[in-house]
């Protein structure tokens, strides 16, 4: 335009005019588009009106126009989206904002609130992801206090509840020491991907059990009646609740108990006929053979004695009877003398021999020694004595309380 004019011949002065005025609006125009440039939006709201005020018509100010509404939209974008703590909203106003070229400066705040919550995700889906149901719950909490949205929440929310019901029922498991509970959670919580540092606790317990159980079984097998005592006891101890093999072993333990009494009470008779039938049964039942060490060496005093003296006996040598009486050892005299007897053997023998025996012993060993044999009621309580344990053997029944009141009744009367 101003070329025109010239050309056209205007006046100078006019032409100068003209030009200082463009010079002016081109510096004016030059601010603006430097605070466009820097998206200066304080200073393009001053240039804007300076230029406006100073009449400039310009698409230049149009344009500045809209990019100060485009900025300032964005950045109205970025408060809400911070303000709002709103992960999704953050995401995407940025992704806005830089496809804009938005200055870093006003992004900062946007883009530190973001990693932030993006981080305490990444602790969330690597505490999912672990199973370890407290990690879960320290990375929700984070999570609620910085505001996440729970949408980006839900899949570990639904692990975190999962898992508690999982873990109720491991603990549910472990309070009860009940393998039936123990094993099943332990299994679902293994599918789950619980892994077995988390389960230290369920899994110590229910090794425990198995360690004792164990030991019940190799108690039972072996009937050895102070192996499975012991592993009873520590079955009890445990608080464990009943369990059919332990009912069993117990039920095993007090058949072993009774038979291991017989077998004691029998070593005290020395009948050998009861005696063998004691062994006989404890044999049967697979009793460890050290249990049965005393009564094998009851057994073989007795049938030393029986083969000297039946030897004698069936000699008619009255002198290797008198013998065999006066030589027995003194817990053997009474099964001596009842075998004596049983044989038909003179009494004035039979008191012959304990009268010599009795010689120099104290008063009460002597009417104890000459009692043998002479006291009928005492005989009558030891043979029914006899009788009743050899019945209690066969039949495999405890024996019955006048079984009890017998035995007293012997030992107070020195018979045993």
């Amino acid at each position: 335009m101003i070329a025109e004019c010239r050309n056209l011949g205007l006046p100078e002065q006019d032409f100068l005019d003209a030009c200082k005025l463009k010079q002016i609006m081109d510096e004016m125009l030059v601010q603006l588009r430097a605070c466009v440039g820097s998206q200066d939006v304080p200073e393009m709201d001053r240039q804007i009106k300076v230029c406006e005020d100073f009449g400039i018509v310009s698409h230049e100010i149009h344009s500045a126009k809209v990019q100060k509404l485009k900025i300032q939209e964005l950045l109205q974008q970025l408060q809400a989206s911070v303000s709002r703590q709103d992960l999704a909203a953050l995401r995407t106003v940025l992704k806005d904002c830089k496809e804009s070229n938005l200055r870093q400066e006003y992004m900062e705040e946007a883009l530190d609130l973001k990693a932030h919550m993006e981080a305490l995700l990444a602790q969330v889906n690597a505490a999912k992801d672990s199973r370890d149901l407290g990690r879960i719950r320290r990375a929700l909490a984070a999570c609620e206090e910085c505001r996440v949205s729970p949408a980006f929440l839900a899949d570990a929310t639904r692990v975190q509840a999962e898992l508690e019901n999982l873990f109720g029922k491991l603990q549910e498991g472990v309070s009860a020491r009940n393998l039936n509970l123990l094993n099943p959670a332990i299994g679902a919580c293994r599918d789950y991907g619980v892994p077995d540092m988390l389960l230290q606790e369920a899994l110590s317990l229910r090794d425990s059990i198995h360690e004792i159980l164990s030991k019940i079984q190799v108690a039972a097998d072996s009937r050895d009646i102070s192996l499975l005592s012991g592993a009873l006891l520590e079955f009890q101890r445990a608080g464990l609740p009943p369990l059919p093999e332990v009912d069993a072993a117990q039920t095993l333990k007090t058949k072993i108990e009774e038979m291991l009494a017989r077998l004691s009470v029998a070593v005290q008779l020395l009948d050998i006929r009861v005696l063998k039938a004691a062994i006989a049964e404890c044999e049967a039942a697979g009793l460890p053979e050290h249990d049965l060490n005393e009564a094998f060496l009851a057994k073989s005093g007795i049938e030393r004695m029986l083969a000297t003296l039946n030897f004698s006996i069936d000699c008619q040598d009255t002198a290797g009877i008198s013998a065999a009486i006066k030589e027995c050892p003194i817990d053997l005299l009474r099964a001596t003398v009842e075998e004596c007897r049983a044989a038909n053997v003179l009494q004035v023998t039979i008191d012959e021999a304990l009268q010599s025996r009795a010689l120099g012993m104290t008063d009460a060993d002597r009417r104890m020694i000459m009692g043998f044999g002479k006291d009928d009621e005492k005989r009558a309580s030891y043979n029914k004595a006899v009788a009743l344990l050899h019945e209690s053997i066969q039949s495999g029944r405890s024996v019955p309380p006048e079984f009890e009141e017998l035995m007293n009744e012997l030992i107070v009367n020195h018979v045993m």
